[in-house]
Protein backbone atom coordinates (compact mmCIF):
# COMPACT_ATOMS: atom_id res chain seq x y z
CA UNK A 1 0.00 0.00 0.00
CA UNK A 2 3.23 2.29 -0.18
CA UNK A 3 2.08 4.90 -2.64
CA UNK A 4 3.77 7.55 -1.59
CA UNK A 5 7.42 8.76 0.01
CA UNK A 6 7.27 11.14 2.72
CA UNK A 7 8.23 14.73 2.35
CA UNK A 8 10.28 16.21 5.03
CA UNK A 9 10.02 19.20 6.67
CA UNK A 10 6.43 19.80 4.71
CA UNK A 11 4.72 20.44 8.43
CA UNK A 12 5.71 21.05 11.98
CA UNK A 13 7.39 18.58 13.99
CA UNK A 14 5.68 17.69 17.22
CA UNK A 15 8.52 16.41 18.99
CA UNK A 16 9.06 20.68 19.42
CA UNK A 17 6.20 19.97 22.47
CA UNK A 18 3.05 21.49 19.99
CA UNK A 19 -0.17 19.76 19.70
CA UNK A 20 -1.12 22.69 17.36
CA UNK A 21 1.01 21.52 14.44
CA UNK A 22 -0.05 22.38 10.78
CA UNK A 23 -0.31 18.78 10.25
CA UNK A 24 -2.47 17.93 13.50
CA UNK A 25 -4.55 20.94 12.51
CA UNK A 26 -5.21 20.05 9.12
CA UNK A 27 -6.18 16.54 9.84
CA UNK A 28 -8.34 17.67 12.30
CA UNK A 29 -10.16 19.86 10.08
CA UNK A 30 -10.40 17.21 7.26
CA UNK A 31 -11.87 14.69 9.69
CA UNK A 32 -14.84 17.41 10.50
CA UNK A 33 -15.72 17.51 7.09
CA UNK A 34 -15.97 13.79 6.83
CA UNK A 35 -17.64 13.43 9.97
CA UNK A 36 -20.81 16.00 9.17
CA UNK A 37 -21.39 13.48 6.54
CA UNK A 38 -21.53 10.62 9.15
CA UNK A 39 -24.18 13.22 11.64
CA UNK A 40 -26.48 12.79 8.84
CA UNK A 41 -27.59 9.24 9.32
CA UNK A 42 -29.26 10.59 12.69
CA UNK A 43 -32.38 10.02 10.47
CA UNK A 44 -31.42 6.83 8.57
CA UNK A 45 -33.88 4.73 10.47
CA UNK A 46 -36.55 6.93 10.01
CA UNK A 47 -35.65 7.04 6.28
CA UNK A 48 -35.76 3.25 6.33
CA UNK A 49 -39.01 3.19 7.74
CA UNK A 50 -40.55 5.27 5.36
CA UNK A 51 -39.29 3.77 2.44
CA UNK A 52 -41.01 0.71 3.84
CA UNK A 53 -38.05 -1.59 4.82
CA UNK A 54 -39.09 -4.72 6.89
CA UNK A 55 -38.16 -3.54 10.45
CA UNK A 56 -36.82 -6.83 10.58
CA UNK A 57 -33.95 -5.63 8.47
CA UNK A 58 -33.32 -2.53 9.28
CA UNK A 59 -31.01 -2.79 11.99
CA UNK A 60 -28.95 -4.90 10.09
CA UNK A 61 -28.27 -2.23 7.47
CA UNK A 62 -28.09 0.72 10.07
CA UNK A 63 -24.76 -1.52 11.39
CA UNK A 64 -24.14 -2.44 7.90
CA UNK A 65 -21.77 0.09 7.26
CA UNK A 66 -19.29 -1.26 9.98
CA UNK A 67 -19.07 -4.83 8.44
CA UNK A 68 -16.11 -3.74 6.25
CA UNK A 69 -14.25 -2.59 9.15
CA UNK A 70 -13.82 -6.26 10.15
CA UNK A 71 -12.28 -6.88 6.94
CA UNK A 72 -10.83 -3.68 5.72
CA UNK A 73 -9.11 -2.16 8.78
CA UNK A 74 -7.29 -5.05 9.82
CA UNK A 75 -6.11 -5.73 6.85
CA UNK A 76 -4.81 -2.33 5.61
CA UNK A 77 -3.74 -1.23 9.52
CA UNK A 78 -0.43 -3.12 9.59
CA UNK A 79 0.88 -1.21 6.27
CA UNK A 80 -0.56 2.44 6.72
CA UNK A 81 1.78 5.02 7.81
CA UNK A 82 2.62 8.31 7.11
CA UNK A 83 3.98 7.84 3.52
CA UNK A 84 0.82 6.49 2.44
CA UNK A 85 -1.45 7.57 4.25
CA UNK A 86 -2.57 10.81 2.07
CA UNK A 87 -3.47 8.95 -0.86
CA UNK A 88 -5.62 6.12 1.27
CA UNK A 89 -7.17 9.57 2.96
CA UNK A 90 -8.30 10.43 -0.67
CA UNK A 91 -9.39 6.90 -1.99
CA UNK A 92 -11.64 6.85 1.38
CA UNK A 93 -13.05 10.12 0.40
CA UNK A 94 -13.84 9.51 -3.31
CA UNK A 95 -15.09 5.86 -2.03
CA UNK A 96 -17.61 7.55 0.61
CA UNK A 97 -18.34 10.58 -1.48
CA UNK A 98 -19.68 7.76 -4.29
CA UNK A 99 -21.68 6.22 -2.00
CA UNK A 100 -23.76 9.04 -0.66
CA UNK A 101 -24.93 9.91 -4.36
CA UNK A 102 -25.85 6.53 -5.13
CA UNK A 103 -28.88 6.46 -2.06
CA UNK A 104 -30.57 8.61 -4.42
CA UNK A 105 -31.69 5.72 -6.74
CA UNK A 106 -31.01 2.55 -4.02
CA UNK A 107 -33.77 1.58 -2.81
CA UNK A 108 -34.29 -2.05 -2.54
CA UNK A 109 -32.82 -4.46 0.16
CA UNK A 110 -29.72 -5.18 -1.56
CA UNK A 111 -28.79 -2.09 -2.42
CA UNK A 112 -29.25 -0.78 0.67
CA UNK A 113 -26.56 -3.00 2.05
CA UNK A 114 -24.58 -2.88 -0.90
CA UNK A 115 -24.08 1.08 -0.40
CA UNK A 116 -23.74 0.77 3.32
CA UNK A 117 -21.60 -1.66 3.18
CA UNK A 118 -19.07 0.24 0.17
CA UNK A 119 -19.76 3.81 2.35
CA UNK A 120 -18.22 2.28 5.10
CA UNK A 121 -15.31 0.78 3.38
CA UNK A 122 -14.63 4.28 2.27
CA UNK A 123 -15.16 5.98 5.86
CA UNK A 124 -12.85 2.97 7.57
CA UNK A 125 -9.85 3.41 4.83
CA UNK A 126 -10.09 7.07 5.20
CA UNK A 127 -10.24 7.01 8.80
CA UNK A 128 -7.93 4.24 9.55
CA UNK A 129 -4.63 6.53 7.24
CA UNK A 130 -5.82 9.27 9.05
CA UNK A 131 -5.18 7.72 12.62
CA UNK A 132 -1.93 6.10 11.13
CA UNK A 133 -0.59 9.59 10.25
CA UNK A 134 -2.33 11.63 12.22
CA UNK A 135 -0.24 9.84 16.02
CA UNK A 136 2.99 11.17 14.45
CA UNK A 137 1.63 14.57 15.79
CA UNK A 138 0.73 14.04 18.80
CA UNK A 139 3.33 14.66 21.90
CA UNK A 140 3.73 11.69 24.21
CA UNK A 141 2.79 14.17 27.13
CA UNK A 142 -0.32 15.72 25.51
CA UNK A 143 -2.19 12.23 24.48
CA UNK A 144 -5.47 13.38 26.19
CA UNK A 145 -5.16 16.55 25.26
CA UNK A 146 -4.65 15.20 21.91
CA UNK A 147 -7.63 12.82 21.33
CA UNK A 148 -10.09 15.05 23.77
CA UNK A 149 -9.38 17.86 20.85
CA UNK A 150 -9.81 14.66 18.03
CA UNK A 151 -13.34 14.05 19.53
CA UNK A 152 -14.20 17.44 19.77
CA UNK A 153 -13.86 18.22 16.32
CA UNK A 154 -15.76 14.97 15.27
CA UNK A 155 -18.32 16.02 17.86
CA UNK A 156 -19.27 19.04 16.21
CA UNK A 157 -20.97 18.39 13.57
CA UNK A 158 -23.75 15.83 15.83
CA UNK A 159 -24.70 18.88 18.03
CA UNK A 160 -25.83 20.90 14.28
CA UNK A 161 -26.26 18.41 12.03
CA UNK A 162 -29.13 16.17 13.89
CA UNK A 163 -31.35 19.44 14.50
CA UNK A 164 -30.62 20.42 10.75
CA UNK A 165 -31.91 17.56 9.06
CA UNK A 166 -35.07 17.78 11.29
CA UNK A 167 -36.02 21.00 9.74
CA UNK A 168 -34.86 20.20 5.94
CA UNK A 169 -37.19 16.94 6.01
CA UNK A 170 -39.60 19.11 7.20
CA UNK A 171 -39.35 20.74 3.97
CA UNK A 172 -39.65 18.49 1.80
CA UNK A 173 -36.30 17.94 0.95
CA UNK A 174 -35.53 14.35 0.59
CA UNK A 175 -32.90 12.19 2.97
CA UNK A 176 -31.10 11.15 -0.24
CA UNK A 177 -30.65 14.81 -1.25
CA UNK A 178 -29.50 16.03 1.83
CA UNK A 179 -27.12 12.78 1.32
CA UNK A 180 -26.33 14.85 -2.53
CA UNK A 181 -25.30 17.77 -0.61
CA UNK A 182 -22.91 15.92 1.76
CA UNK A 183 -20.98 14.22 -0.84
CA UNK A 184 -19.75 17.47 -2.76
CA UNK A 185 -18.89 18.67 0.53
CA UNK A 186 -16.86 15.37 1.63
CA UNK A 187 -15.24 15.60 -2.08
CA UNK A 188 -14.46 19.38 -1.83
CA UNK A 189 -11.91 18.39 1.05
CA UNK A 190 -9.71 16.64 -0.84
CA UNK A 191 -8.29 19.90 -1.71
CA UNK A 192 -6.99 19.80 2.06
CA UNK A 193 -4.89 16.98 1.46
CA UNK A 194 -2.39 18.96 -0.64
CA UNK A 195 -1.59 20.62 2.44
CA UNK A 196 -1.02 17.45 4.38
CA UNK A 197 2.16 16.53 3.85
CA UNK A 198 4.20 14.15 6.38
CA UNK A 199 7.52 14.30 7.21
CA UNK A 200 10.07 12.15 8.36
CA UNK A 201 12.58 14.50 10.27
CA UNK A 202 13.67 13.63 13.71
CA UNK A 203 10.69 11.15 14.14
CA UNK A 204 11.31 8.86 11.68
CA UNK A 205 12.53 5.91 13.58
CA UNK A 206 10.96 3.32 14.82
CA UNK A 207 10.76 4.71 18.67
CA UNK A 208 8.92 7.53 17.77
CA UNK A 209 6.19 6.03 15.62
CA UNK A 210 8.14 5.31 12.46
CA UNK A 211 7.31 5.71 8.54
CA UNK A 212 7.08 2.72 7.28
CA UNK A 213 4.49 -0.12 8.17
CA UNK A 214 4.53 -2.00 11.25
CA UNK A 215 3.44 -5.68 9.36
CA UNK A 216 1.14 -8.15 10.51
CA UNK A 217 3.19 -10.38 12.97
CA UNK A 218 4.59 -7.34 14.60
CA UNK A 219 0.90 -6.23 14.67
CA UNK A 220 -0.54 -9.65 16.37
CA UNK A 221 2.62 -9.38 18.93
CA UNK A 222 0.94 -6.09 19.94
CA UNK A 223 -2.02 -7.55 20.90
CA UNK A 224 -1.00 -10.01 23.17
CA UNK A 225 -0.59 -7.29 25.58
CA UNK A 226 -3.85 -8.15 28.21
CA UNK A 227 -4.68 -4.40 29.17
CA UNK A 228 -4.61 -3.45 24.95
CA UNK A 229 -7.32 -6.39 24.46
CA UNK A 230 -8.88 -5.05 27.74
CA UNK A 231 -9.17 -1.39 26.35
CA UNK A 232 -10.34 -2.81 23.05
CA UNK A 233 -13.13 -4.68 24.89
CA UNK A 234 -14.32 -1.65 26.48
CA UNK A 235 -14.21 0.19 23.81
CA UNK A 236 -16.72 -2.25 21.65
CA UNK A 237 -18.91 -2.48 24.71
CA UNK A 238 -18.82 1.24 25.04
CA UNK A 239 -20.22 2.25 21.18
CA UNK A 240 -22.18 -0.86 21.55
CA UNK A 241 -24.68 0.79 23.97
CA UNK A 242 -23.89 4.44 22.62
CA UNK A 243 -25.17 3.54 18.84
CA UNK A 244 -28.48 1.43 20.46
CA UNK A 245 -29.07 5.27 21.92
CA UNK A 246 -28.04 7.16 18.73
CA UNK A 247 -29.97 5.18 16.05
CA UNK A 248 -33.10 4.18 17.83
CA UNK A 249 -33.94 7.56 20.49
CA UNK A 250 -35.48 9.14 17.79
CA UNK A 251 -38.45 6.05 17.70
CA UNK A 252 -38.52 5.99 21.16
CA UNK A 253 -39.46 10.01 21.48
CA UNK A 254 -42.29 9.35 18.87
CA UNK A 255 -43.55 5.90 21.13
CA UNK A 256 -43.43 7.83 24.47
CA UNK A 257 -45.06 10.63 22.53
CA UNK A 258 -41.88 12.97 23.67
CA UNK A 259 -41.69 16.39 21.45
CA UNK A 260 -38.43 17.36 20.20
CA UNK A 261 -36.65 14.21 20.32
CA UNK A 262 -33.93 15.33 18.20
CA UNK A 263 -32.81 17.65 20.97
CA UNK A 264 -31.91 14.64 22.57
CA UNK A 265 -28.69 14.47 20.80
CA UNK A 266 -28.34 18.55 20.44
CA UNK A 267 -28.18 18.66 24.50
CA UNK A 268 -25.49 15.34 24.66
CA UNK A 269 -23.47 16.54 21.80
CA UNK A 270 -22.92 20.10 23.76
CA UNK A 271 -22.24 18.44 27.10
CA UNK A 272 -19.91 16.63 25.16
CA UNK A 273 -18.02 19.44 23.45
CA UNK A 274 -18.04 21.40 26.64
CA UNK A 275 -16.66 18.19 28.33
CA UNK A 276 -13.83 17.93 26.15
CA UNK A 277 -13.27 21.90 25.18
CA UNK A 278 -12.86 22.54 28.88
CA UNK A 279 -11.68 18.65 30.26
CA UNK A 280 -9.39 17.60 27.82
CA UNK A 281 -6.33 19.27 29.45
CA UNK A 282 -7.03 17.48 32.55
CA UNK A 283 -7.41 14.16 31.03
CA UNK A 284 -3.49 14.14 31.03
CA UNK A 285 -3.46 14.73 35.43
CA UNK A 286 -4.94 12.45 36.35
CA UNK A 287 -5.68 8.71 36.25
CA UNK A 288 -7.30 8.41 32.88
CA UNK A 289 -8.59 4.56 34.26
CA UNK A 290 -10.04 6.42 37.12
CA UNK A 291 -12.10 9.02 35.11
CA UNK A 292 -12.92 6.01 32.45
CA UNK A 293 -14.78 3.75 36.01
CA UNK A 294 -16.46 6.71 37.07
CA UNK A 295 -17.93 7.41 33.23
CA UNK A 296 -19.23 4.14 33.29
CA UNK A 297 -21.04 3.92 36.25
CA UNK A 298 -22.81 6.97 35.51
CA UNK A 299 -23.80 5.85 32.14
CA UNK A 300 -24.91 2.42 33.70
CA UNK A 301 -27.08 4.57 35.97
CA UNK A 302 -28.37 6.50 32.71
CA UNK A 303 -29.21 3.82 31.07
CA UNK A 304 -31.32 2.58 33.65
CA UNK A 305 -33.33 5.81 33.90
CA UNK A 306 -33.26 6.32 30.85
CA UNK A 307 -37.01 4.44 29.86
CA UNK A 308 -38.73 6.22 32.96
CA UNK A 309 -37.76 9.79 31.94
CA UNK A 310 -40.21 11.94 31.02
CA UNK A 311 -40.49 15.63 30.46
CA UNK A 312 -37.72 17.76 31.92
CA UNK A 313 -36.05 14.22 33.52
CA UNK A 314 -35.62 13.42 29.71
CA UNK A 315 -33.23 16.31 28.77
CA UNK A 316 -31.40 16.06 32.36
CA UNK A 317 -30.64 12.06 30.86
CA UNK A 318 -29.01 13.19 27.75
CA UNK A 319 -27.26 16.14 29.82
CA UNK A 320 -25.42 13.06 31.81
CA UNK A 321 -25.13 10.73 28.61
CA UNK A 322 -23.46 13.66 27.10
CA UNK A 323 -21.07 14.51 30.46
CA UNK A 324 -20.15 10.52 30.63
CA UNK A 325 -19.05 10.30 26.79
CA UNK A 326 -17.78 13.40 26.35
CA UNK A 327 -14.90 11.80 28.90
CA UNK A 328 -14.71 8.11 28.39
CA UNK A 329 -13.97 8.06 24.31
CA UNK A 330 -10.85 10.28 24.33
CA UNK A 331 -9.77 8.56 27.16
CA UNK A 332 -9.61 5.30 25.84
CA UNK A 333 -7.61 6.49 22.88
CA UNK A 334 -5.39 7.89 24.68
CA UNK A 335 -4.93 4.83 27.13
CA UNK A 336 -4.69 2.94 24.19
CA UNK A 337 -2.14 5.21 23.10
CA UNK A 338 -0.41 5.48 26.32
CA UNK A 339 -0.13 1.47 26.48
CA UNK A 340 1.38 0.72 23.15
CA UNK A 341 4.73 0.47 22.67
CA UNK A 342 5.67 4.00 20.10
CA UNK A 343 5.80 2.00 17.03
CA UNK A 344 2.63 0.10 17.89
CA UNK A 345 0.64 3.15 18.66
CA UNK A 346 -0.75 3.86 15.01
CA UNK A 347 -2.19 0.37 14.23
CA UNK A 348 -3.36 -0.19 17.89
CA UNK A 349 -5.53 2.92 17.44
CA UNK A 350 -6.59 1.17 14.74
CA UNK A 351 -7.66 -1.83 16.40
CA UNK A 352 -9.49 0.39 18.35
CA UNK A 353 -11.55 2.23 15.75
CA UNK A 354 -11.98 -1.84 14.43
CA UNK A 355 -14.07 -2.29 17.87
CA UNK A 356 -15.37 0.92 17.23
CA UNK A 357 -17.06 -0.07 13.87
CA UNK A 358 -17.75 -3.54 15.73
CA UNK A 359 -20.10 -1.32 18.23
CA UNK A 360 -21.20 0.38 15.09
CA UNK A 361 -22.70 -2.46 13.65
CA UNK A 362 -23.38 -4.85 16.81
CA UNK A 363 -25.39 -2.28 18.65
CA UNK A 364 -28.28 -1.10 15.96
CA UNK A 365 -28.11 -5.18 15.11
CA UNK A 366 -28.86 -6.56 18.47
CA UNK A 367 -30.90 -3.35 19.20
CA UNK A 368 -33.02 -3.62 16.35
CA UNK A 369 -33.66 -7.90 17.19
CA UNK A 370 -34.43 -6.91 20.78
CA UNK A 371 -36.77 -3.93 19.85
CA UNK A 372 -39.25 -6.32 17.83
CA UNK A 373 -39.47 -8.98 20.78
CA UNK A 374 -39.24 -6.70 23.63
CA UNK A 375 -39.38 -2.98 23.86
CA UNK A 376 -37.97 0.32 23.78
CA UNK A 377 -37.44 0.01 27.66
CA UNK A 378 -36.07 -3.57 27.58
CA UNK A 379 -33.56 -2.05 24.87
CA UNK A 380 -32.00 0.96 27.17
CA UNK A 381 -32.09 -1.22 30.47
CA UNK A 382 -29.99 -3.80 28.54
CA UNK A 383 -27.01 -1.48 27.78
CA UNK A 384 -26.72 -0.86 32.09
CA UNK A 385 -25.40 -4.49 32.48
CA UNK A 386 -22.90 -3.85 29.34
CA UNK A 387 -21.79 -0.87 30.78
CA UNK A 388 -20.83 -2.57 33.86
CA UNK A 389 -18.84 -5.41 32.43
CA UNK A 390 -17.08 -3.02 30.36
CA UNK A 391 -16.07 -1.56 34.21
CA UNK A 392 -14.98 -5.03 35.08
CA UNK A 393 -12.39 -4.91 32.28
CA UNK A 394 -10.60 -1.91 33.74
CA UNK A 395 -9.36 -4.37 36.64
CA UNK A 396 -6.89 -6.15 33.96
CA UNK A 397 -5.03 -2.94 33.85
CA UNK A 398 -2.23 -4.29 36.26
CA UNK A 399 -1.64 -6.19 32.85
CA UNK A 400 -0.82 -2.55 31.19
CA UNK A 401 3.42 -2.67 30.53
CA UNK A 402 5.36 0.12 31.25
Amino acid sequence: MNREVPQAGAINDPSEGSLLNAGFIGLTFLFFLTSSAMAAFFQLHSYLQSIQVSPAWIGFIIGADSLASFVVQPICAPYLHPGNGRFWMAVGIVVMAASLLAYSSGKSLGALVVIRITQGAGFVCFLAAMMATIVGYIPPSQSGRGFGFLSLVRLLPYAVVPPAMTSLMARSISFPVILVGFALLIACSLVLLFFVRPTVGPRGDKQSGGAGPVGFRETMEGLKDRWILALLAINLLVFMCYTVVFFYISGYGRYAGIPGTGLFFTIATLMMVVVRLFGSTFFDRFDKSRITAWCLAVLATAFFFLPYGTGWAFYILASIFGIGWGAIMPLLNAMVFDASLPHLRGVNLNMALVTMQGGFFLGPLAGGLVLVSAGYATLFVLCCPLSLLALAFLALKKQQKG
